[in-house]
């Protein structure tokens, strides 16, 4: 059903105790995933429901890290407080996947989010595209290139058809 104002009121607090710790972290940048996890916590003892945006929070310092498996773990936590994944997790796990060059755990990442229904945005097409060039150069071997190439022109193209937005 709808939302109450102060189920609304409430999320976009927990929101905001994420976004001000993340922007005090990038002043501060010091340990700023304990923090992070340690203002998850307390949101959660007031009483506060995370959303998306929060669990988002949570995963930019590993993703910027390439730290896909805390980003993993991270939207598993999800589940455990009802929220589903969007667009804006997968999107962080697919950067943690290609800063670490997993090349394929990101274009199976994304083939996870198509498979899920959920539609990509602008930043999912401009992050696997990222990581079809880097898969590219990172291949020696000119098939296996030209191969995960084709795979993630085939995966972007179809989804952008699919969609009817690319």
């Amino acid at each position: 059903g709808r939302k109450s104002k102060e189920q609304l009121a409430d999320e976009k607090a927990a929101a905001d105790i994420i976004v001000g710790e993340l922007i005090n972290g990038f002043k501060a940048k010091k340990d700023l995933t304990r923090r992070l996890n340690s203002k998850f916590k307390e949101m959660l003892a007031r009483g506060l429901q995370p959303d998306d945006y929060t669990f988002v929070g949570l995963m930019i310092c590993p993703a910027s890290r390439g730290d896909y498996v805390t980003c993993l773990d991270i939207k598993d936590r999800m589940v455990a407080h009802d929220v589903t994944p969007t667009v804006h997790i997968y999107n962080e796990i697919i950067r943690a996947a290609g800063i670490s060059k997993k090349y394929e755990l990101a274009v199976e990442i994304y083939q996870t989010l198509v498979d899920d229904g959920i539609q990509p945005n602008a930043t999912t097409r401009m992050l696997v595209q990222g990581v079809g060039k880097k898969g590219v150069e990172f291949y020696e071997d000119q098939q296996t290139a030209a191969n995960f190439a084709s795979v993630v022109a085939g995966l972007v193209g179809m989804a952008g058809m699919m969609a009817g937005r690319w």
